[in-house]
């Protein structure tokens, strides 16, 4: 929908989520190499902070617009948000599972006797349980969210079946009103066609009632006209 503000953004953090898979493999690239990539890592994190607010913002814009849109458009946009959800549990997934294949590593050390990912170690904090209890917190609220919007649709969808039955059955009851018309019509047609008929018999009748009344005139004047015997 061109000029759409909901699309745009959503265009962008499309875009953002794009650009950490490129920087994430961009990464392991560099640790293959035996690289330090630190700052990568850093910039990686920030961009992954920065997809994840794109993320939310979306989805609390898209649960308030949702009643003023279309249910298509709502369908689509909900897709939309699903492709979102989806690429960012790609990119978790790519990056922790680097990060643990880091781990895997430091066990065992590298050709010098330690490990190649030291500066990961170091750059990666673990998460406090506090930290992660509100992680999944939000996690729970967000997917609360997608299913009031969820419910949302699927409300308006009903409302929509129903107000299309109660249209059909207004339909039905029209067309039974015109067929009963059409039936009273046909009836009096047909009562129609039999007086036209019936009338048409008495004046073929009638025609030859007036012939024999004219001979019978034409008879008396004649009667009445010759004088009788003296």
């Amino acid at each position: 929908m061109a000029g759409d503000k909901w699309i745009q953004d959503y265009d962008v953090s499309d875009k953002i989520g794009q650009r950490i898979m490129e920087m994430i493999h961009e990464r392991n690239a560099m640790k293959r190499t035996g690289a330090n990539p630190v700052k990568l890592n850093t910039q990686i994190r920030q961009e992954i902070k920065q997809f994840a607010a794109k993320i939310s913002d979306l989805r609390q814009n898209l649960m308030k617009s949702a009643r003023s849109l279309s249910s298509r458009e709502a369908d689509r946009r909900q897709n939309l948000m699903d492709q979102l959800c989806t690429l960012e549990t790609r990119i978790d997934q790519a990056f922790r599972n680097e990060t643990s294949d880091a781990s895997k590593s430091q066990l065992f050390g590298g050709a010098d006797g330690r490990s190649r990912d030291t500066w990961d170690e170091q750059d990666t904090p673990a998460l406090s349980v506090g930290e992660m209890r509100a992680k999944q917190q939000l996690m729970i609220k967000e997917q609360d969210e997608g299913l009031g919007v969820l419910s949302d649709i699927v409300r308006r969808q009903k409302n929509m079946a129903l107000d299309i039955g109660d249209e059909v059955d207004s339909q039905n009851d029209l067309i039974d009103d015109i067929t009963d018309h059409v039936d009273n019509t046909d009836r009096r047609l047909l009562e129609g066609t039999r007086a036209i008929h019936t009338v048409d018999r008495k004046s073929s009748s009638s025609c030859w009632y007036w012939v024999i009344i004219i001979l019978l005139l034409i008879a008396i004047i004649t009667v009445a006209c010759v004088p009788g015997k003296k």
